[in-house]
C-alpha cells in the first residue's frame, strides 16, 4: 500500500479552503446583522427624526401662530383704531354740524327777532302814529293840542309857582342821570318829573311835512345849551330844521315825508 505525503502547502490549502467558507457564512451573517441592524436604527432614526419634526412643527406652528395673532391683533387694532376714528370724527363732525346749526339757527333767531322787535319798535311805533293820526282830526288835534298846551302850561305854571326862581337849569349829566332813574315814557311825564325836583324842563312840538310831528323834552343845559330828548327811549336827538327825523335818530326812511318843517318849545 504506498502511503500518500501531504505537502504541508496542501494541508493548509485544503484546511484553509474549509475555513473560509465557514468564516464566509459567519461573516455574511453577521453582515446581514448588521445591514438589518442598520435598517432598523435608520428606521428608528428617521421615526425619532419625524416625530421630533412632527412635534417641533406642531410647536412651531402654536408659537407662529400666537406671535403672527398677537402681531396681527396690534397692527389691527392700530389700523382699525385709525380707520374707526377716522370715520367716528367724520361722523360725529356732520351730527355736531347738523345739530350745532339747529341751536345756533334757533338762538340766533331769538337773539335776532330781539333786537330787531326792540329796534324795529320805535320805528313801527312812530310810523303807527303816523298813519293813525289821519284818523283823527289832524288839523284840529295839531292845532288844540299846541295852543291849548301852550296855554293851559303857562297858566298852570303861573297860577302854582307865581315866580320863575323855583326852577333852574341844569346841567348835562344831571339830565342824564335823572333820565336813567325816571320810568317816565312821555314828554308830559319827564317835564312833570324834572320840574317836581326844581329842574327847568321845556316841552317840544317837532312838525314834520307830511303833518302831525313828534313830542319830545327839552332842556337849556348850563354847560352844554339846548338839548332834546325823545321820551320813548331816552335818546337825545339834535333837532334841525329841514332834516328827516328818522335820519337823525339813525332809524330806516319810513314812505311818508318826516323832514321837520317847524320846532316848538314851550317852558
Amino acid at each position: 500500500m504506498e502511503r500518500k505525503n501531504y505537502s504541508r502547502v496542501d494541508f493548509e490549502k485544503g484546511n484553509t479552503g474549509g475555513i473560509s467558507r465557514k468564516w464566509f457564512r459567519v461573516l455574511g451573517i453577521i453582515a446581514i446583522v448588521l445591514i438589518v441592524a442598520s435598517l432598523i436604527m435608520a428606521i428608528f432614526i428617521q421615526n425619532i427624526i419625524t416625530t421630533a419634526r412632527e412635534d417641533g412643527s406642531d410647536k412651531g406652528e402654536a408659537q407662529g401662530y400666537s406671535d403672527g395673532y398677537e402681531e396681527g391683533r396690534t397692527v389691527g387694532y392700530e389700523t382699525g383704531s385709525e380707520e374707526g376714528y377716522g370715520e367716528g370724527d367724520a361722523e360725529g363732525y356732520e351730527e355736531g354740524l347738523e345739530e350745532g346749526y339747529e341751536e345756533g339757527k334757533g338762538e340766533g333767531y331769538s337773539q335776532g327777532f330781539a333786537s330787531g322787535h326792540e329796534e324795529s319798535l320805535p320805528i313801527g311805533y312812530e310810523a303807527g302814529e303816523k298813519e293813525g293820526y289821519p284818523s283823527g282830526d289832524k288839523a284840529g288835534y295839531e292845532s288844540g293840542m299846541e295852543e291849548g298846551y301852550t296855554d293851559g302850561y303857562a297858566s298852570g305854571f303861573e297860577d302854582g309857582t307865581g315866580t320863575d326862581y323855583l326852577v333852574r337849569n341844569p346841567t348835562y349829566n344831571e339830565v342824564l342821570d335823572m333820565l336813567d332813574e325816571s320810568e317816565a315814557t312821555s314828554a308830559e311825564q319827564i317835564n312833570n318829573d324834572f320840574e317836581a325836583e326844581g329842574i327847568r324842563a321845556g316841552y317840544v312840538w317837532a312838525s314834520i311835512a307830511e303833518g302831525g310831528g313828534y313830542i319830545l323834552a327839552a332842556f337849556e343845559t348850563i354847560d352844554r345849551g339846548l338839548i332834546f330828548i325823545r321820551a320813548s327811549s331816552d335818546e337825545e336827538v339834535e333837532l334841525e330844521i329841514g332834516k328827516r327825523y328818522s335820519e337823525l335818530l339813525g332809524y330806516s326812511v319810513p314812505d311818508f315825508d318826516d323832514t321837520i318843517t317847524k320846532v316848538t318849545i314851550v317852558w
